[in-house]
Parts: C-alpha cells; structure tokens; sequence
C-alpha cells in the first residue's frame, strides 16, 4: 500500500513541475492553409443580393461573412424561409471559388453573351461544400452538399452569377435533406465579397488581435519571477 501511495505522490509532483514550465498559455501553432491562430471567429462584413430557396422566387437577402482562424474557413450565413443556412468555404475551394467569379466577369463584358438556361453541364465550376441549416440554429448538417456556378439572366439584359446550392441528405438521416437554394451575385456584389474575403486582409485581422493579445506593454520589464500555476 505504501508503494501505491508513494507512486500517487510522485505523479503528482511530476504534473505539477510540468504546469509550472509551461505555464497558463496555450502553445502557438504554425499557421497554414488550414489553421491560422487559436482565436474567435470574427465577422468579414455582408452583402445584400437575391436568394431563393429551392423553386421559390428570389428575394432580397443578407448574407453575412465569417472567417473561423481555427480552420481558415469562410463561413456565408443567411436565412431562407425558416431555416438559417451556413455554408464553409476551406481556403482550396475559395481559391476555385474566385476563379469562377473571374470567368464570370470576363464573360458578362462579352455583349453577345448567350441567354441560355443554366445547368451543371454549362456552368463554370461545381464541387461540394459544407452546409449547415436549422430554424432556431445549426441542428442539422452535410459535409459535401453538391454546388454549381454559372450566369442567369433574372432581369432583362442581366446576366446574374448564379450559385446553385443542390440538397443533399444528413448522414445517418436519409429522411432530412439539406435545402436547395439559388445566390444571385452582380459584379459589384461580387467584387465586394473579393474584397472583404481577401486572404491577407484576414491575415491583417488575425495578426491586430494577436497583437492586442501577446503585447504586455510599449515598455520592456525585468522580472525575476516565473509564471505562477495553482
């Protein structure tokens, strides 16, 4: 029994010599394409455009901008009918994502552009993306709801960029099914959202609240002390 306790007694002595060399923060990890500090979401700004959801005509709708440092992701939020939807850019797909905004806007400078009804078989880009939805909250979601880009004249000598969400059903819950929704984006909603998404403004936002975080003061101290660990 004696033993026992004196194997208790020096676990605990090595845990707490641990505690005390590394102190109360966190370790920094390097950031990536994936990763770019351990801090809080934080908004990127919105834009307001038509959306609509599955065959229902488009409305005005606002859609809000978030980036998560934690994975670099771009979260789009917005409400359609009674569902609150989010879909979550990785940075891989925001790069294809642009390039198909850049497609978009060399085509509509074409005068000639074809008002052709818009399918996955024409559009400029499709891939999968996440997407989140729920009345109150995200209660429900799907790891790689199919999407597709394309134009779509919606008013008269207006070729609208068009991303088409398609539904997709809940893993494990093949009865719930993510909702279908249609964004309408013009060139200037377009370029806005390529202005406030813009990687190294997200990386000037991430550096101002590590500074803000990591900056003791504008003077230097010497202390003898070390961190303290209860």
């Amino acid at each position: 029994m004696k033993r026992i306790n004196l194997g208790l007694i020096l676990i605990c002595i090595l845990l707490l010599a641990s505690c005390n060399s590394t102190g109360r923060l966190a370790e920094r990890k390097t950031p990536g394409e994936n990763y770019l500090a351990d801090i809080d979401e934080f908004s990127l700004g919105n834009i307001n455009c038509f959306a609509g959801f599955g065959i229902s005509k488009a409305k005005v709708t606002d859609i809000y901008f978030y980036c998560d440092p934690r994975t670099n992701e771009i979260a789009a939020r917005f409400t359609l009918g009674i569902d609150v939807v989010g879909i979550r850019f990785t940075y891989a797909e925001r790069q294809k994502l642009a390039q198909s905004f850049e497609t978009y806007l060399e085509a509509v400078q074409n005068p000639k552009l074809e008002n052709r009804k818009p399918t996955k078989k024409n559009a400029f880009y499709n891939s999968t993306v996440f997407v989140a939805w729920g009345v109150a909250g995200f209660t429900h979601s799907v790891d790689a709801a199919p999407y597709w880009t394309n134009y779509e004249f919606i008013e008269e000598n207006k070729p609208y960029f068009k991303l088409q969400l398609q539904s997709a059903p809940e893993k494990g819950k093949e009865d719930i099914n993510s909702p279908a929704a249609s964004i309408y984006l013009t060139p200037a909603q377009i370029r806005k959202i390529m202005e406030i998404c813009d990687q190294n403004l997200i990386q000037q936002e991430v550096d101002r609240v590590l500074a803000e975080a990591y900056t003791f003061d504008s003077v230097d101290y010497f202390f003898e002390g070390e961190p303290f660990v209860e």
